[in-house]
C-alpha cells in the first residue's frame, strides 16, 4: 500500500578542489522501497520533481543484484540552485498521482568563502578559515597517509569524512559562533605517525536540509537536499 511506500530522495550539490581545479555536480536520486525496506523496481512507476519525469534504471551490482532508482541530472528544467523548493510526486500505472513530499536545498555556499593552503606550511600554525556563512554547517577534518610495508611496498590509506578519527565542528552562524572564523589545527593531527607519511589533509564542509514527508506515504521516507565543498591540503608529494 502506499502508506507502507518508503520514498529515499537525495539532492547533492558538490564542489571539490581536491585536484585543485574546482569540479562541479550536481544529482538528484530517489529510491523507492517497500514496508520491508526491498527496493521497488516498477518502470511503470514514475516519480516527478517540480512537474519533470525523472529517469528510470536499474544499476547492476555484485553478483547480479539490483538497484533500482530515479535520477534527474544536468537538466536545464530542474537546475539544483540553492534556497530552492523541489516537489516529488509519484505517478502510478493508472496516473494517479501522490505527493512524496518537500525540500528546500540550502543557502548558497560558495567555495570562496573556504580558506585552506592548497600546501602545507614550512612553520607555523595552520588554520582553516570561513567567512559570511548563512547557515551552520559540518566541518570534517580527516588525514591520508602512506606507509612502507617490509616488502617495501607503499600503502596508501585515503581519508575521509566517514573516518572515525576525523576531527569535526559546527561552523557558521548559531549559539556563540558567527558567521566568520577560523579554526587551528591541533600540532596532534598534523603530526607524523611511526611507519607513515602524512600525504594529505582533507576538508569537507556540508550543509543539509531535511524536507517535508507528505501524507500518505510512509513516514520513513526521507528527503535530503545537501550542499558540500571538498578540499585538501598537501602535506608530502605522493611517491
Amino acid at each position: 500500500s502506499l502508506a507502507e511506500l518508503r520514498a529515499e530522495i537525495r539532492i547533492e550539490d558538490l564542489t571539490s578542489l581536491v585536484t585543485g581545479n574546482p569540479q562541479e555536480r550536481t544529482s538528484m536520486r530517489a529510491v523507492l522501497r517497500d514496508a520491508r525496506g526491498r527496493d521497488l523496481e516498477r518502470a511503470d512507476v514514475q516519480v516527478e520533481v517540480n512537474g519533470v519525469p525523472m529517469q528510470f534504471h536499474v544499476g547492476i551490482g555484485n553478483y547480479y543484484d539490483r538497484h533500482p532508482c530515479y535520477s534527474l541530472d544536468d537538466d536545464p528544467r530542474v537546475a539544483v540552485t540553492p534556497a530552492t523548493e523541489y516537489r516529488f510526486v509519484l505517478v502510478l500505472p493508472d496516473g494517479a498521482r501522490q505527493e512524496i513530499g518537500t525540500v528546500r536545498t540550502p543557502a548558497a555556499l560558495m567555495s570562496q568563502q573556504i580558506d585552506l593552503p592548497r600546501k602545507r606550511p614550512a612553520s607555523g600554525a595552520i588554520a582553516i578559515e570561513w567567512r559570511d556563512l548563512a547557515e551552520p554547517a559540518e566541518l570534517v577534518l580527516y588525514r591520508s597517509v602512506s606507509r612502507r610495508e617490509d616488502d617495501s611496498t607503499i600503502v596508501y590509506e585515503s581519508g575521509s569524512s566517514h573516518d572515525p578519527s576525523a576531527l569535526r565542528r559546527t561552523i557558521g552562524p548559531g549559539w556563540f559562533r558567527s558567521r566568520s572564523d577560523k579554526w587551528t589545527l591541533p600540532a596532534k593531527f598534523l603530526a607524523a605517525e611511526a611507519n607513515a607519511t602524512l600525504r594529505s589533509i582533507g576538508a569537507e564542509i556540508a550543509v543539509v536540509s531535511v524536507g517535508h514527508v507528505a501524507a500518505g506515504v510512509s513516514k520513513q521516507s526521507t528527503l535530503r537536499a545537501e550542499r558540500r565543498i571538498r578540499l585538501d591540503m598537501e602535506c608530502a608529494k605522493f611517491e
